[in-house]
Order: structure tokens, then C-alpha cells, then sequence
């Protein structure tokens, strides 16, 4: 039931982005360590640290609201130009503000920098694509506008753990 609950809360975010503490990041760590043990005990342990950090992410969306309208309208263009490339100073101009200002705005609004954010969504974007088998990682690296294949799989890797091609087949895609 508590799984149940905190699967749907979780997944009913407004706000895509998280942006945990150094205290929270620690525990998603040693949750994860711990699920991957070979003691019930400490997976137990691990399952309930996870499930902390799920609520305590559920609880923090009420904070959502403390985001800028200049903040959101970057949002909503990184969005809407996911497949392009976009530059801080086009993401600047679609909020509205100097670059200096949205680099600040950002990290205090949203806890990351433009770029972090923009590659956030671009791998999420990437997860999706993913589940198309007739597309590379190529294929996919460039459907982003990343460089090349391989800057694309160094972010992917950064913020997911894990190779896109590992992320295929463990999502047994």
C-alpha cells in the first residue's frame, strides 16, 4: 500500500526536477549500496532510505510553486527545443533576463545550472527514445542535437549511471 501510494505521488510531479541535499544524496547512495546486498536485513534497511527520499521528494513539490514565472518560461523552452541545441543565451532571451541573472536564478530557483537542466531533460527525452529499437544511440545522440555519440553517452552516463546501451538492456528494451 505505502509503495502503491508513494509510486503514484511520485509520478504525479509537476516539476520533473530534483534536486535532493547533500544529506538526502547521501542516503539515496546508501539506500542503493544497501539494495544490492546479500543480507535481507540491509536490503530492508535500503527500501525504507528510498522510500524516505521518495516522500521527502513528494513533500518538497509544495515548494514547486516558489519557482519564477522567468524560471518556468526557460523551462518550457528547453521543452519545446529539446531536439535542438540550445544555448544559454537563447534560453536567457526566451526568460526574459541577462545570462548572468538566469545562471543565478536557476541555481537558486532549481538547485542546478541551465546546462544541468537542459541536459536533464534532453536524457530524459533520450530514455524515451530509447524504447524504440529501430533507433541507435546515435540515431538518438543527434535526434538531441549532443555533439556526437559520444558526449551524449558521457551525459547519459552522468546523470544515469549507466551507458544508454546498458540502460537498453537492463530495461529490457
Amino acid at each position: 500500500e505505502t509503495g502503491k501510494t508513494l509510486h503514484h505521488a511520485l509520478f504525479s510531479l509537476k516539476n520533473p526536477v530534483i534536486c535532493p541535499t547533500v544529506s538526502l544524496k547521501k542516503s539515496i547512495t546508501e539506500a542503493f549500496s544497501l539494495l544490492t546486498s546479500d543480507l535481507e536485513l540491509e536490503r530492508i534497511r535500503g527500501c525504507a532510505l528510498l522510500q524516505e527520499f521518495i516522500s521527502q521528494v513528494c513533500i518538497s513539490e509544495t515548494t514547486a510553486a516558489d519557482v519564477s514565472d522567468e524560471i518556468l518560461q526557460a523551462t518550457e523552452y528547453v521543452a519545446e527545443h529539446v531536439f535542438e541545441v540550445i544555448t544559454l543565451e537563447e534560453l536567457a532571451q526566451a526568460a526574459e533576463m541577462s545570462l548572468s541573472r538566469l545562471k543565478q536564478r536557476f541555481q537558486s530557483e532549481l538547485g542546478i545550472s541551465p546546462r544541468e537542466y537542459i541536459n536533464l531533460i534532453k536524457i530524459e527525452k533520450a530514455k524515451e527514445l530509447l524504447k524504440d529499437k529501430s533507433k541507435t544511440v546515435t540515431d538518438i545522440a543527434f535526434a538531441l542535437s549532443f555533439s556526437s555519440s559520444n558526449y551524449f553517452s558521457l551525459v547519459f552516463r552522468q546523470l544515469t549511471g549507466k551507458s544508454p546501451t546498458d540502460f537498453r538492456q537492463e530495461n529490457g528494451l
